[in-house]
């Protein structure tokens, strides 16, 4: 099974080398969760303030799809 991550704002950093438009493609096993997989890539966890899965936003608990798509967010300000 596969799922794509993309690592936005500071988080891109994180990634192996560089990805076209920073998609990463990673194999991962059945049962999966979100936050196992957020430590199995080594990604700094209290940097991660909002995760999106096929684009809703979800929490660390969710157990991960075939083909299912990933977007990690830190906490980002503006005005």
């Amino acid at each position: 099974m596969k799922v794509y991550i993309k690592l936005y704002a500071g988080l891109e950093k994180y990634m192996p080398d560089k990805k076209k438009d920073n998609l990463w493609v990673v194999s991962i096993e059945p049962k999966t969760t979100v936050d196992s997989l957020i430590k199995r890539l080594n990604l700094p966890e209290d940097k991660i303030k909002i995760i999106f899965l096929n684009n809703r936003h979800a929490n660390g608990e969710k157990i991960l799809k075939d083909k299912d798509r990933l977007g990690f967010f830190p906490l980002v300000a503006g005005g």
